[in-house]
């Protein structure tokens, strides 16, 4: 249901997959997004935490929810960087 709820976004989510945090000994981040509910350290990073609800299981229009706060709080963020440089 992502894929499609996605595709008719005209994104496209093929060959990504979940990482684990190690990834953040690998590489510097500037900013996180966590949009997980548990805590995340990531040394030098901004973090910041979306209260995003996981639609897996439910109806495709909760995936269609979801779909609108992410692309809601993205734009937010967005805008954010753009007036802060």
């Amino acid at each position: 249901m992502t894929k499609q709820v996605l595709a008719e976004r005209n994104l496209s989510v093929d060959g990504q997959f979940p990482k684990g945090m190690e990834i953040s000994r690998e590489e510097p981040f500037d900013l996180v997004v966590n949009m997980s509910g548990f805590p995340v350290l990531v040394p030098g990073a901004r973090l910041v935490a979306w209260p995003v609800p996981d639609p897996i299981g439910q109806e495709e229009t909760a995936y269609r929810t979801v779909a609108s706060q992410i692309e809601a709080l993205v734009m937010q963020l967005i805008l954010e960087l753009r007036k802060a440089s």
